[in-house]
């Protein structure tokens, strides 16, 4: 579905955040998919050399310029333009969050935000999100299988979300100088205070990764092990899902059998071939457990290939943050203030 493909009057109770650096002709999309369903939309940019700030002005959005003191974070920027919104409009109940990559559908905005009306329980919401061109590259595809999700009540959600301000604000936003894994993080504190975070039955928004070659995804998946490290250190257990399950997964499948693999088939080969064996079986558990979830759903055995694969960047994640903690390179973030 294309956000093209239907018409929606604009509102005036919902405030929209687009954040983004360098998104060229896709932050025009985004920027204009927005402008017709609101009357009132901040971009933030995150120090862009494209003149995108020019091009979201000329579209009638209201910039923020993130000043280069602090890092450039999605967070600090989401922060940056919850508080500009409540500026403009304090009355404002909810505010959408939207990347510069993603395209909202039209209708997403009304059905967000009668969902909130209707369950006070809720801190936020999200729908279905779909990738704009899923055979572009196997990158592409992948993102087309994350965000391939049921819906109902979640754990976590990921950064186009419609947020409840006083759940929000309750919680001082997001933590501003934590690089990637915000919105899992907040979503924990959210529930461990009585929130609940809801998926939709309905379709947000079209993203468009522009992932092409293999660096990119090392990258995004590396800063996904990272986040996932920081959640564990700042909730611990409580993490569950969120941090402790993944670290523990990153860290077995992209460490410690590595390693062992490895040492064993120099010693006895036949003991490190036969350890070895747990990869192509777990890629086949996970192809069944896809075909489960939707029959219909193509790649599943490369799909699974990657995910395996990425347990090796996501251990380096792990590990890039605990060697930085142990340096005192990270500290325990405190959320920002607005």
């Amino acid at each position: 579905m294309h956000a093209s493909d239907e018409q929606s009057q604009p509102r005036g109770d919902v405030c929209v955040v687009v954040i983004g650096r360098n998104e060229g002709a896709r932050l025009e999309r985004s920027l204009r998919a927005v402008l017709s369903q609101t009357q009132f939309c901040v971009y933030v940019d995150s120090g862009s050399t494209d003149g995108s700030p020019d091009l979201a002005a000329q579209l009638g959005a209201a910039v923020v310029n993130l000043s280069s003191d602090l890092p450039f974070t999605a967070a600090r920027g989401r922060n940056e333009g919850f508080a500009a919104s409540l500026l403009e409009h304090p009355e404002t109940c909810y505010v959408q969050f939207v990347d510069g990559d993603t395209e909202l559908i039209p209708a997403w905005l009304d059905a967000g935000a009668r969902a909130l009306d209707e369950d006070a329980g809720l801190a936020a919401v999200c729908g279905h999100l779909f990738e704009l061109e899923p055979n572009r590259s196997v990158y592409s595809l992948l993102c087309a299988a994350e965000w391939d999700r049921p819906a109902g009540l979640v754990l976590a959600c990921g950064g186009n979300i419609m947020v409840r301000v006083s759940a929000f604000a309750s919680e001082g936003g997001f933590r501003s100088d934590m690089p990637a894994g915000e919105e899992p993080e907040l979503c924990a504190r959210w529930r461990s205070n009585g929130w609940q975070i809801r998926r939709l039955d309905a379709d947000m928004g079209i993203h468009d990764s522009g992932m092409l070659h293999f660096a990119q995804w090392w990258q995004r998946t590396k800063r996904g092990g990272h986040a996932w490290a920081e959640t564990c250190a700042l909730h611990g257990s409580n993490s569950d899902r969120l941090g402790l399950k993944p670290v523990l997964s990153a860290l077995f499948w992209g460490l410690v059998l590595p390693i062992a693999v490895i040492a064993l088939t120099v010693m006895e080969p036949s003991v490190g071939f036969g350890i070895a064996i747990l990869y192509p079986l777990q890629i086949g558990r996970i192809v069944y457990r896809q075909r489960s979830h939707n029959p219909r759903r193509r790649s599943q055995w490369l799909v699974a290939f990657f995910l395996i694969l990425g347990k090796l960047p996501e251990a380096f994640g792990v590990l890039t943050y605990v060697a930085g903690r142990l340096r005192g390179m990270h500290r325990r973030p405190t959320p920002a203030s607005h």
